[in-house]
């Protein structure tokens, strides 16, 4: 292999069959190979010159993209954004959760090392998104190293330029008793609310060091529970936090309450705060908690606006809320009308606002949902010209998609789904729509229906797909390209975070 030319080389180790473990082998049997295999296995993770971001699912024989980036011999692409899962506890035998932290203590070696650079880090700490087996008792002591090691990693992270931090997963390290449970939360709300509470429980850093966190995504039941909310709360006190996604479906009614004055007691200072899978909560409430931050100017709520009337009772004195430094919505419909048919005291509640963002979670292979979002969209515009003259704001669409409705075997409907079949009042409504955000859960052979989405709103200025962290290949960036070409009328579009000109043929 050795005395075979470069381009051959580089051929071979392109091929899908060969597998990252084989890779990494080659790249330390010598320079050669090392410098030829290093590039092209950082690239199958999304790595190259141009993308500056990876995706990583760490191995269990630890031959993976975070082992090749730790002994790579030469001056390595910018990082900017890096997404790591660690493996699974069962998948390591025996071993469970002792087996994770050689892996979380290489993670945070290369943190360390290589990585001072990265804007943006994303952990999931476990493999599996739903908890699969609950930890014994008789693991208490392997939670506890699992904790320091995971505490380790993050300071390694926060020691960085690193200015947002994502947080998912991990429920399977939550419930290894009850009793471990109740002493943990109890601790933890005797620290917050002492009278002179220690500073920065959990963080450590280094001396004379101001982490550059900035935004906070919490989607781990980790971190919002037990020991490891010390971790987030301490982490509000020792960074300037402006941001925070916080995943609502993480914990049940009951146990939010106190989790949500603990954040609102240690944070402020938050300006943009999302709310996500909310379904669980009353939306009410809610509403009175994100109202309690005085400096607020971006507000998400992701709720599915069906059948949900009763959550918003039409009294008006159940609402007492004004946003009067909010810039930005993202929230169902049914929310948006709450806010401009009851106003409040000084006249409207959302006196300030600049865009609007109607929040839309279709229903699984529904062929009526463009008719039926662009009936609420009309709604929504006519309720701002009776309601608040004054404000001319621009109006976005704001979806989750999880599958789309163009699959082979889903049901079919007469209904019509084009935007040229839509009556002259809602494709208006639509062309009024400047922005666009969809958030997707892939499906392989499923991507390609997200122009359908698209063009349904013609006029739309600034497009943006997060594919998310499953994205099975780099390929299907340029596949889902080169269908929206073709289905859309659009210049650019961004796609996770770059932006793509949309070629077509005949074009300069």
């Amino acid at each position: 292999m050795l005395s075979l030319p470069t381009e051959l080389l580089i051929n071979i180790f392109q091929d899908p069959s060969l597998s990252s473990a084989t890779l990494y082998t080659l790249a330390t049997v010598s320079r050669r190979l090392h410098l030829v295999a290093v590039p092209i296995l950082l690239a199958q993770n999304g790595l190259t010159d141009e993308t500056r971001s990876m995706v990583i699912n760490m191995q269990e024989d630890g031959m993976d993209a975070v082992s090749a980036l730790s002994i790579a011999l030469y001056e390595l692409p910018k990082i900017e954004k890096l997404t790591v899962t660690l493996p699974h506890p069962t998948s390591l035998s025996s071993q469970r959760i002792h087996g994770l932290l050689p892996h979380l203590a290489r993670l945070t070696r290369l943190f360390s090392t290589r990585l001072s650079c990265v804007l943006c880090v994303n952990i999931h700490l476990d493999a599996q998104r739903y908890r699969k087996v609950l930890v014994a008792g008789d693991e208490d002591a392997g939670l506890d190293l699992w904790i320091q090691h995971v505490e380790a990693l993050l300071a390694s992270i926060l020691s960085s330029t690193c200015a947002s931090l994502g947080l998912h997963h991990g429920a399977f390290f939550t419930v290894p008793t009850r009793r471990r449970e109740m002493q943990a939360q109890r601790g933890v709300l005797r620290w917050l609310w002492s009278k002179a509470p220690k500073p920065a429980i959990g963080l450590k850093l280094p001396p004379r060091r101001q982490p550059s966190l900035a935004a906070l995504n919490v989607n781990s039941l980790v971190f919002i529970k037990g020991p490891a909310l010390r971790w987030t709360l301490s982490a509000f006190q020792k960074c300037s936090i402006t941001s925070l996604v916080l995943n609502m479906r993480l914990l049940s009614l009951t146990q939010w309450p106190p989790v949500l004055e603990a954040i609102l007691s240690v944070a402020p200072k938050l300006v943009s705060l999302a709310l996500t899978e909310t379904q669980t909560y009353p939306l009410d409430q809610l509403a009175h908690w994100s109202a309690k931050f005085p400096g607020l100017r971006s507000l998400t709520i992701g709720w599915r606006d069906e059948g949900i009337e009763a959550d918003l009772p039409n009294d008006a004195g159940i609402l007492p809320l004004t946003y009067t430094t909010l810039e930005t919505i993202r929230a169902p419909p049914i929310f948006l009308r709450h806010l401009l048919t009851h106003p409040g005291p000084s006249g409207c509640r959302i006196p300030n606002i600049c865009r609007v963002f109607v929040y839309w979670i279709p229903t699984l292979w529904a062929r009526t949902e463009p008719p039926a979002l662009a009936a609420k969209l009309s709604q929504l515009m006519q309720l701002f010209a009776d309601k608040a003259p004054a404000l001319h704001p621009a109006f976005g669409v704001k979806m989750e998609v999880i599958a789309l409705w163009d699959r082979k075997e889903g049901p079919t409907s007469s209904a019509g789904t084009g935007y040229d079949e839509l009556d002259a009042s809602l494709r208006a409504a639509l062309d009024r729509v400047s922005a666009l955000e969809i958030d997707v859960l892939p499906i392989p052979e499923e991507l390609t229906g997200i122009g359908l989405w698209l063009s349904s709103f013609p006029q739309a200025e600034a497009v943006r797909i997060d594919l998310g962290d499953t994205i099975p290949k780099q390929f299907e960036v340029p596949r889902l390209l080169k269908r929206l070409a073709v289905e859309t009328t659009f210049s650019k579009v961004k796609i996770n975070g770059m932006e793509h000109p949309l070629r077509r043929h005949g074009s300069a």
